[in-house]
Parts: structure tokens; sequence; C-alpha cells
């Protein structure tokens, strides 16, 4: 009976997230406000945790002590400011609290088998929903027409999508998809083509919309060249990715966006604006891209200098206060922007410096955790636990690169998903611990060994 508990909600916990995949932002906004579907599925995952409880992870992984840590720190900022300010200061809350995501994952995932499962669906699921996605795309209502209470069911953000493109692309060149029973091995020649074709169109949209999508797509990746897995399959998503390039160059082809163009020259613009942001180049840089980097940049240098230097060095301003409005940047008439587009300053912002340490270095353990063991599982010759490694490392770092652009981990589409693959990676490594010390069950053993040999 609990076996199943734990079934149903892990598969209620992967319906969310394929339909925050899919829908994104319009998806979010299923429900009445404040109880969305993100809060139900939560609320409805704590009680199978309750019926169901599993706490093996609390003592095999230091990464969840160091989760909860976040979590207490966090929460003492947030518990003063309910009163005054309600639901705001638990909607912004949020950004710790889907961490609940991680610890439940963490605990029901610590099985090999549950996680070979998920590697069979994630690749036969993400063919039907890429293949998607080009079509919702050319469908799409501009957002800045659209009222909060009236999004459509399908409203994708080129942010949250290029976090989608890198866990696909890296599933494929790390040889993940190699172990898995899909329709791509069944001769299904055409499928591919549609496949990566649909692949290409939506990261030219994601590279011409976002420049924290295309530094997302480049640091994630980065993860699989940096192993340089399938260098040949690398090599060739590049020459196809700069043919199109050219070919949209020379033709002169372009899309009227929401905000900005598709085309060959909008993605310069984008990728000479990182510079622009970085304070190295400020030439061939159009209005829009400036004045956004420009206004970031000042608001981020403020944040820094009130907490860092300032006199909210221990608390910040705690969980509650719209920090737009607040510290001046506000860009809305109706004030739905709270929080400064980067994950990291929002946690230096509402917990002060403290909590900004905790978080930092919990980003920094699980990134090295990761890596290193990857090494370890390749020395061991256990390459199918070391790709699966990798794998969550390249999706993981896309999702803190989006993050340090983007209101990400405050909203449920980006925090779920990101809380999500941080509990698979908290699972796989105390498994893989387990695995290393010999004190995994016989049957346990039997499919670590047969994922390790895929």
């Amino acid at each position: 009976m609990k076996d199943i508990i734990q079934s149903l909600c892990l598969a209620m916990i992967g319906l969310l997230l394929l339909g925050y995949l899919i829908g994104d932002k319009g998806f979010a906004h299923i429900g009445m406000p404040p109880l969305y579907i993100s809060e139900m599925v939560l609320t409805a995952s704590i009680i199978f945790f309750i019926f169901a409880p599993e706490l093996s992870i609390f003592y095999q992984s230091k990464l969840i002590l160091m989760i909860l840590a976040i979590d207490s720190w966090c929460f003492l900022q947030t518990v003063p400011y309910i009163e005054t300010y309600g639901l705001d200061s638990l909607r912004d809350s949020a950004i710790y609290g889907y961490s609940i995501f991680a610890i439940i994952i963490a605990n029901y995932m610590l099985n090999p088998k549950r996680i070979e499962q998920l590697c069979l669906l994630y690749w036969n699921i993400i063919i039907v929903c890429i293949i998607m996605m080009p079509i919702i795309l050319i469908f799409q209502v501009d957002e800045s027409e659209l009222s909060e209470d009236n999004l459509p069911l399908l409203l994708l953000k080129p942010g949250d999508v290029a976090i989608q493109l890198v866990g696909i692309l890296s599933f494929e060149l790390l040889g993940l998809r190699a172990a898995t029973l899909s329709v791509f091995d069944r001769g299904a020649t055409v499928l591919r083509w549609v496949f990566w074709g649909a692949w290409i169109m939506v990261m030219l949209w994601v590279v011409s919309m976002s420049r924290g999508g295309l530094l997302a797509l480049v640091c994630g990746l980065s993860v699989v060249a940096l192993f340089r897995f399938r260098r040949a399959y690398v090599m060739g998503f590049i020459t196809a990715i700069v043919a199109v390039m050219v070919l949209l160059s020379v033709l002169d082809i372009r899309y009227q966006g929401e905000r900005r163009d598709i085309s060959s020259t909008q993605v310069v613009d984008n990728i000479l604006s990182l510079f622009k942001a970085g304070g190295l180049s400020d030439a061939n840089l159009s209005g829009d891209m400036e004045g956004t980097a420009e206004w970031r940049l000042l608001w981020w240098h403020d944040i820094v200098d009130y907490s860092v230097f300032g006199p909210y060095f221990w608390t910040g301003k705690g969980f509650g206060i719209n920090l737009a409005s607040d510290d001046g940047y506000q860009t809305d008439v109706d004030e739905r922007l709270r929080s400064p587009h980067n994950g990291h300053l929002t946690f230096l912002a509402r917990s002060g410096v403290p909590g900004l340490m905790l978080w930092l270095s919990f980003l920094v353990c699980f990134a090295v955790a990761l890596f290193r063991m990857a090494a370890r599982l390749r020395e061991r010759g256990l390459f199918g636990w070391q790709r699966l490694n990798l794998w969550i490392l390249s999706y993981w770092i896309a999702s803190v690169v989006n993050a340090s652009f983007d209101v990400y981990l405050e909203g449920p589409q980006g925090g779920i998903w990101f809380w999500s693959i941080t509990g698979l990676g908290v699972a796989a490594l105390a498994l893989e611990h387990r695995a290393l010390s010999g004190q995994l069950s016989p049957a346990e053993a039997q499919v670590f060994q047969r994922m390790a040999m895929a």
C-alpha cells in the first residue's frame, strides 16, 4: 500500500511538471487565486507523504540538511511579515517553499527501479511535447495584451523553454536515449527529422527572445561538451544550427515576435547584449536591449548596496514586501512585478547575506557532488549512472543560469521544475553512494547494474 501511495504521489507531481512543460505560465494559472494548481498538488503531495512517509534520505544526504537550513532561515524572515502582507508573504516564500517537492522526490526516488522508469518515460513523452511547441508558438498571443486573469492555457516563456531544450539535447548527446524503448528506435526516420527540426525552430525562438535563455542553453550544454560525449553529434547539431542561421541571414527571413523579431540579426543582438550587460561592448545594440540590461544592473546594484553594505545585512527586507515598488523599479501599473529578475538576488534582498550564503553554499555543494560522483562512476565503469548525473547537472545548471536573468525560481513553472530536478539529483547521489559502498539489496543491485551498462 505504501509503495502504491508513493507511486501515485510521484505520478501526480510528474503530471504537474508535464503541464508546466507544455503550458508554462498559462498552465500555472489554473485555479482560483490564491489556490492555483501548484498549491493544490503541493498540499496533496504533503498529505500523501504523511500517509506514506519515507525519511531515509534525511540521514543519507547532507544536501537535504542544507535545504532545510535554507528553508529554516527564510521562514524566520517570513513569519514577522505574514500579519502585515498576508498572502503576499506566502507568495514570496514560494522561492524556498517549493523545496518541499525536492524533499519528497528525493525520498520517493531513492530506488533504482523508479529512476530507470523515469528515463523510459521521459524520452517518449518529450518527443510529443517538442513537436507540439512550434504549433503552440505560432498561435501564441502577445502576453502584453493579456491580463493575469485571462491567460490562455498554453503560454510559453523563452527562458523556461530553454531549460527543457537543454534537458532534451543533453539526454540525447549523453546516450541516455539508447536505454529507452522510444519510437525513435523503431525506424521512424521521418519522426527524427520532424523532432529535431522542431527542436531547432524552438531554439531559434528562445535565443531571439531571451538572453537568459541563450546563456542557459550555452552553460547547460557545456556540461556535455566538457566530457566530450558523442562529439560527432555535437558537431552535427552545431553545423545544422549554423546552416539555419546562414540561411535565415541570406534570405532575410524573419518572423515578427511579441517583442522582438525571430531572425539571425536578433540572435546576434542578443549575443552582443550579453557583453553589454557585462560592460564589455556598446556596439550594435538595440534600445530595447540596452534599456533592459541597464534597468536590471541598476536595481541589482541597489540590492547589493542596501543588503551587503546597508541596514538589511542580516535579515533582508523579508518575504512579503513588493521589492520592485519599494526599491523604486516598478514597471507595471498593477504592481505585478515583485522580484528583481535574479533569484539569487531575491534571496539576498529578502533574507539578507546569511540567506544568500546558505543558498550559494547549497548550489556549489550540489554541483560539486554531482560532478565528483560522475568522475567516480566513470572510474568504476558505471557509465549509465555517470551519464544520468551529467544529465541532471546540465538540466540543473541551465535552471540556475536562467534564474540569474529571469523571475524563474519565484514562480511555480520554474521553481517546481528546479526543485524537482534537485530532488532527483539528491536521490541519485544517495543511491550511488550506497551502491559504491555495497549497501544495496540484491534486487536493487540488479537494477542498478542494468542501468550502469545502458
